[in-house]
Parts: C-alpha cells; structure tokens; sequence
C-alpha cells in the first residue's frame, strides 16, 4: 500500500509538471515575435510605410534607402502589414493601366 501511495504522488507531481510545461509553451506561442524587411520602389514610400508603421505600433524600425526592416512583430502587426503592402499592389496595378 505504501508503495502505490508513493507512485501516485509521483504519477501527480509529474501531472502538475506536465500541466505547468503546456501552460507555459501556450504563454511562449501568444508572445512570439517576427522580424520583416520590407523593399520598396522608392525611398519616400518606405518612408511612408515607416511612419504609418511606428505611428500604428509605437516601435522601431530601420531604413535603408527603399528598405524597411522592422522587429518584434506580433501576429497582428504582420496582418496590418500584409493589408497595407495589399494596398499598395493594387493601387500599382490600377497605375499601370
């Protein structure tokens, strides 16, 4: 009897492990954070595009010429990225019919 006692405290500790490591990978997921460089066909539309970027996020960015990198991205920063390069192409497209 002692000895199932004892492996039942063991089989619960490992339990409360297991729980505390899926708890913790799930905290890891919620904070992981992108890089992205972004190029542009010109300076001033990277410039525009840094602006708009650090007024919407309030964090830092890189410019290189008609380069942008930018950091610490969340998965909602990278879908208001995907919808402002969007944007862009199609303003683009209507350009150059």
């Amino acid at each position: 009897m002692k000895y199932n006692t004892e492996l039942n405290e063991i089989l619960d500790e490992l339990e409360m492990l297991e729980n505390r490591n899926m708890l913790k990978n799930e905290n890891e997921a919620d904070t992981k954070t992108f890089k992205a460089t972004l190029i542009f066909l010109t300076n001033e539309e990277a410039e525009e595009f840094a602006t708009a970027y650090s007024r919407k996020t309030l964090r830092g960015h890189t410019i290189t010429q008609n380069t942008v990198e930018v950091y610490e991205l969340s998965i909602d920063d990278k879908n208001w990225i995907d919808k402002y390069v969007k944007n862009i192409n199609r303003i683009y497209k209507r350009m150059k019919r």
